[in-house]
Order: structure tokens, then sequence, then C-alpha cells
């Protein structure tokens, strides 16, 4: 449903009580600018259509249940100012394609 809103710029869904994957269909929200799914108890991989929503700034991902391995197309997100990801059950390391976002204020 969510990802039919093409035209969205701000969705806060923090402390919903949301349960499962984060849909890839977020990836096609290209205006998107703010999103944060924060405090829910959403699970799996982090879906690396994510990526396509190349008109991030922020991105809240914090105090959820999402596992594997940070997407490297997260470094498309050419945007992106905050990204926002402690406690979850992440792996690995930091894929460098983020590392190259380092513009100030980011990460």
């Amino acid at each position: 449903v969510f990802g039919q809103l093409t035209s969205l710029v701000f969705l806060n869904l923090s402390t919903c009580g949301f349960k499962g994957p984060l849909p890839a269909s977020f990836g096609n929200l290209e205006k998107l600018k703010f999103l944060d799914v924060s405090f829910n108890n959403l699970d799996g991989a982090l879906p690396k259509e994510l990526g396509n929503a190349t008109s991030l700034t922020t991105l809240g991902l914090a105090y959820n249940e999402f596992d594997g391995f940070i997407p490297s197309e997260f470094g498309s997100l050419t945007n992106l100012k905050e990204l926002v990801i402690q406690n979850n059950n992440l792996k690995g390391v930091m894929p460098q394609e983020i590392c190259t976002l380092r513009q100030e204020g980011i990460l």
C-alpha cells in the first residue's frame, strides 16, 4: 500500500507495533525524504530496494529485529544525512558504499 503513495515526502511509523519484514515497496517512494520505522517489531533482512528511495535524507530503522547485513544498495542514498540503525541484529561491517556518503551531518 505505502509503495503506491509515490508523492509521499514524510512518513513516521515509529512506535506503531508493526511486526514482520519491512516492505520492499518503500523503495518505490522516490520523493520520500523522511522515513522512520524505529521502535517496532520489524524483522528480517533490510530490503535492498530501499536504495531506490534516493530522496531520503533521514532513515530511522532503530530498535527493531532486523538481521543480516546492511545492503550495499544503501550507498545510492546520496542525499542521506541521518541513518539510525542501532539496536537491531545486524552483522558485518558498514558497506563501503555507505562510507563514501560522508557529507556533513551523515553518520
